[in-house]
């Protein structure tokens, strides 16, 4: 939820003021940005003429006549051509629409009052997003549910149209406030006769959705059972007909569902999130599978069918959202940020295009809002109207709790990260996800012992190695965080993303020839293709050659390297945070 919204008044100072025209010029280019307005092409030059012209002197007042002539030219005749009308109506309408959303966070609100055509600029006062514990967050909420994968018994329907089902419907169920779901389909056969029992105490289910599909009387038929798992008696079971060339059937069990809870709105369900037929809910899943699996070959398997889901269906925002998130972890392996920016720009518009609605949409769109184009206030507002959507969104409190981390708000950050454990304490990649916030924030043993907890369960986790060493070298354990970052190098083939530290804390330990073998090895490979220079910065940095950090530091804003937005924050850089070119980059980044 957001706090502390209120109106101010009309800007102060007279229309033509310096400040009044900067202020409202920069929100006039905010809304160009923005998803509502940026592909409105017969909008934009109606809203822009209304702005500058009341922004001109007191005694002009825009008029329809003044602003037809403006945008469709001197033999406008207001009388006879109703397009402005029709246009300002147009704007006035997505105004309202772009301020309670997107917009919710922007400091000045443009207004086109009915009645006339004169703009007023409002200014707003937004606060911090707050995020509070709900009761849908609670571990073993009374409503918490595990969806089991259908049982598909017909013939030339495959186990993964089962899969996919109890996917989906996971999916619109975990939309709805106030109901916990697990994140994924959970598996019975895996635990035995005692699965019910297990499951639901490992994952702290309270309920079980259980489907079965077969040929009932000549049709399909899908028979769902709920089954509360304290008793391990079914408290509800229905039938419903199937058409396996679309998951329709999915949303109306997730009706039947939700209406068995006195505490969920009838409506509350939102059926957007997922595709409109069985080709494209299909690739989605592929997609989703593959995504969780978060490797480079995962990804780009996630990227492809993603593709194939939105020539299926090219109205599916979640699509879009995936291949935005793709292309955000693509930069997050190394991969050049200039050719991947404007896929995830592209991609999370659409996103939240599709379907404004969308708090995951949202998130993603405020991650690429930051990451790419470091432009934190416009992706705080994007947070903001996703945590009005669903405070439980995992990738509001996934990519929200990193950017709370990049600004230095660490306590925002860790309580979000702890937000986000709670919902899925199950999944490594989570628990990666939220060590990272708290080493980023400072707090090394909360880091080390998570890491340490998914080295444990996943010790081929890369990732879990290379940030333990990390955050070992920063708690002052640099020979035990050496040995987790050559780990983790390894596991990976070298990757520079473990080299740069690597190579920074062995010229701290003293082992100064192998940290100048990896700068030299790590300056060879940005010859030859891309490198993160922020990688190479950090053996420099290591070594001492200051003036050979910046030049690399330098070169990482030319490339809009995607570990720039860590500078702030990233212990291997404290030697030089009070030279003043450090302290110009972080102003050129907004930071």
């Amino acid at each position: 939820m957001v706090t502390g919204e209120k109106k101010q008044p009309v800007l102060s100072g007279s229309p033509s003021s310096d400040e009044l025209r900067n202020e409202a010029r920069q929100q006039l280019q905010r809304l160009f940005s923005s998803s509502l307005f940026s592909h409105a092409h017969q909008l934009w030059p109606v809203l822009e003429a209304i702005v500058e012209q009341s922004l001109g002197n007191h005694d002009t007042i825009p008029s329809e006549k003044s602003i037809g002539r403006a945008v469709l030219g001197p033999t406008f005749d207001s009388t006879s051509d109703s397009t402005v009308r029709v246009r300002v109506r147009e704007i006035r309408n997505k105004l309202s629409q772009y301020y309670r959303g997107a917009g919710a966070g922007d400091p000045i609100e443009i207004q086109v009052p009915k009645g006339g055509y004169k703009a007023r600029f409002v200014r707003r006062k937004v606060g911090p997003i707050e995020i509070r514990p709900t009761e849908k967050s609670k571990p073993a909420s009374p409503s918490k549910i595990g969806v089991v994968p259908f049982l598909t018994l017909v013939d030339g329907v495959s186990e993964d149209f089962g899969f996919n089902a109890a996917f989906l419907l996971s999916q619109i169920l975990g939309s709805a406030p106030r109901i916990a779901v697990h994140s994924s389909p959970v598996s019975l056969s895996a635990h035995g006769p005692d699965g019910l029992r297990e499951i639901s105490n490992s994952f702290g289910l309270s309920q079980i959705v259980q489907g079965t599909i077969c040929n009932v009387d000549g049709s399909i038929r899908a028979t769902v059972n709920l089954t509360d798992t304290a008793s391990q008696t079914i408290t509800w079971s229905d039938g419903f007909e199937c058409d396996i060339g679309d998951f329709g059937f999915v949303r109306r069990i997730a009706d039947a569902i939700a209406s068995r809870f006195a505490h969920v709105e009838p409506g509350s369900l939102r059926h957007l999130i997922i595709p409109d037929n069985a080709i494209a809910a299909d690739h989605y899943c592929r997609g989703v599978r593959s995504w969780a699996e978060r490797t480079p070959r995962s990804v780009t398997e996630a990227e492809g069918h993603f593709r194939l889901a939105a020539a299926a269906d090219p109205k599916h925002a979640a699509t879009y959202a995936g291949l935005a998130n793709c292309a955000l972890f693509r930069a997050i392996l190394g991969q050049r940020p200039l050719d991947l920016a404007p896929v995830a720009i592209e991609m999370a518009a659409r996103a939240v295009g599709c379907d404004p609605d969308s708090a995951d949409a949202h998130a993603v769109l405020g991650a690429v809002r930051s990451i790419f184009q470091h432009d934190w206030s416009a992706a705080e507002a994007e947070y903001t109207v996703a945590a009005q959507l669903n405070p439980d969104s995992a990738d509001l409190l996934g990519w929200y709790s990193g950017h709370l981390a990049v600004l230095g708000r660490a306590d925002q950050a860790t309580h979000t990260a702890r937000r986000l454990e709670v919902l899925d304490a199950h999944s490594p990649f989570i628990t990666a996800h939220v060590a990272k916030v708290f080493y980023f924030c400072g707090d090394y043993g909360a880091a080390s012992s998570r890491f340490e907890s998914i080295i444990a369960f996943a010790p081929q986790m890369d990732m879990a190695h290379g940030f333990l060493g990390m955050a070992l070298c920063a708690g002052g354990d640099i020979a035990r965080g050496i040995c987790h970052l050559e780990r983790a190098a390894d596991l990976t083939g070298r990757a520079d993303g473990y080299l740069g530290p690597l190579g920074h804390y062995l010229a701290k330990s003293g082992k100064v020839l192998r940290a100048q073998d990896i700068a030299q090895e790590l300056e060879n490979r940005a010859a030859a293709g891309y490198v993160p220079a922020t990688q190479i910065a950090l053996v420099w940095a290591g070594l001492g050659q200051i003036d050979k950090v910046f030049r690399c530091l330098n070169q990482a804003v030319e490339d809009n390297d995607f570990f720039l937005s860590l500078l702030k924050i990233w212990p291997p850089f404290q030697a030089v945070r009070d030279d003043p070119r450090f302290v110009a980059i972080l102003q050129r980044l907004g930071l």
